[in-house]
């Protein structure tokens, strides 16, 4: 069986550096997805863990606000979707990772906003393959050799990060966090302990 949202017009995007194989968006229920359902419920999506980050919730709408309104002050054009964007990107940086990859006024966080903004409008532009199987094979707008080379960038961005907490840990030098890598990482050690 597979999952009712999976549609032809998707195929690409999805398929781009085998993103169908691991996110539980895009699999067919199975014990893969049901093990990934869980962890979901339970670890992310929790009364616990929603509570929990209900001030840092708040902390990005005040950012939000501050930003417009400094805007306001300067005269500045507000981008209201990029805003948004730079919002919801930062809230989940920081839900996932303890790490704000995403800031209204950094300029070290343009190049990961920007990265996030390329994949959305490669998903978002129209695929003429999608309705033309045969453009597939010559692929003549470039969009899954685009999506998967922007997905590759992302996966190394995330493995740095990865990298630095695990490095972070054997070293002992940062104070324990409580965010959603932490918890992952919890999981894999505890399958890693079970399996020796």
């Amino acid at each position: 069986m597979t999952n009712p949202i999976v549609t032809e017009q998707f195929q690409i995007p999805i398929k781009a550096g085998n993103h169908d194989k691991l996110s539980m968006s895009w699999l067919p229920v199975s014990t893969k997805w049901r093990k990934f359902r869980k962890i979901t419920a339970v670890k992310l999506l929790s009364t616990q863990s929603l509570d929990a980050s209900q001030a840092l919730r708040q902390a990005q709408v005040q950012q939000l606000l501050e930003y417009v309104q400094e805007c306001c002050k300067i005269g500045k054009p507000i981008d209201i979707g990029r805003a948004a964007f730079t919002t919801s990107l930062s809230l989940l940086s920081n839900t996932y990772f303890t790490k704000e990859l995403a800031h209204h006024s950094s300029s070290a966080s343009q190049e990961f906003k920007q990265l996030m903004w390329c994949i959305m409008e490669e998903i978002g532009r129209p695929n003429y393959a999608d309705y033309y199987p045969i453009l597939g094979y010559i692929d003549p707008f470039g969009i899954p050799r685009l999506l998967t080379s922007h997905f590759d960038e992302l996966i190394a961005v995330f493995q740095d990060i990865i990298r630095e907490r695990l490095t972070k840990e054997q070293s002992c030098t940062s104070a324990a966090t409580t965010d959603v890598l932490d918890s992952l990482l919890n999981l894999y050690k505890q399958k890693q302990l079970w399996m020796k």
